[in-house]
């Protein structure tokens, strides 16, 4: 399912099914899916993989960012370099930095601003 004006650049692949809202743009060479869902004004960059994943509306993602089982909330900024693992949670209107890795399992709470990777399972409160 693709909404309204989505805007994919050519190189993308979008592998089915996924879920696009309105106003989505994805980078070039970026690979998304399968089993991923973008909110309405999700800006994804140049080369990024989204897979098995929900991304909540308004959220931007920096290029080359990985993000694989993951949900992202709300408004919340994923610099470049990124890289979520399977099982994690980001809470709205948070912020992570350029190059840091999420490992599996991590929650992070809502309006945090996460500089260092974070490489044990673990809440961020």
């Amino acid at each position: 399912i693709i909404g309204e004006k989505v805007n994919l650049h050519n190189s993308a692949n979008i592998m089915k099914p996924c879920h696009f809202g309105d106003n989505v743009s994805v980078g070039e060479n970026s690979v998304i899916g399968p089993f991923t869902s973008l909110g309405n004004n999700v800006q994804i960059g140049k080369g990024c993989r989204i897979t098995s994943s929900i991304i909540f509306s308004g959220a931007i993602i920096g290029d080359y960012t990985s993000i694989s089982n993951a949900i992202i909330g709300e408004n919340t900024i994923i610099d470049k370099w990124v890289k979520i693992e399977s099982g994690s949670l980001i809470g709205d209107y948070t912020m992570i930095e350029e190059g840091v890795t999420i490992t599996e399992g991590v929650s992070i709470c809502p309006s945090k601003n996460v500089r260092e990777s974070i490489l044990i399972p673990s809440q961020v409160m």
